[in-house]
């Protein structure tokens, strides 16, 4: 950040393991959201409430309160036109990081600073 915190974290278990942890820009660097290369992602309000959960075959997006606004499955397209892959969902998780999910292979992180910009693929690729 700006501030010379933290904003993105990298970690790795092994080779084939690894997880993008997203930081807010405060003292206490509190968890935003995360991201595993095994298909699991999570992002939270400010409130403590879930505002995103991606899952290995299916993904829900939450409002303010806690209710479920969006919900589909990777894998049954049929029914499931206002969410991805069919309309990408984008989420500012803060001021300076932005979320765009297309497709379960294409979940990005965007984070920018003033006119620079750094682009993450966070999606997994399951088989």
């Amino acid at each position: 950040y700006p501030s010379g915190r933290l904003a993105i974290l990298i970690t790795y278990l092994s080779e084939t393991q690894f997880t993008y942890s997203v930081h807010g820009d405060n003292r206490d660097q509190e968890l935003l959201a995360f991201f595993t290369n095994q298909g699991h992602a999570a992002h939270s309000q400010p409130k403590g409430r879930l505002r995103l959960h991606l899952g290995l075959c299916n993904g829900s997006l939450f409002d303010e309160e806690g209710q479920r606004q969006k919900f589909w499955n990777w894998w049954e397209t049929e029914s499931h036109v206002h969410a991805p892959p069919f309309q990408p969902i984008c989420l500012p998780l803060n001021l300076y990081i932005q979320l765009k999910i297309k497709a379960q292979d294409q979940v990005f992180l965007t984070f920018t600073k003033f006119h620079d910009c750094l682009h993450l693929n966070v999606g997994a690729r399951l088989k």
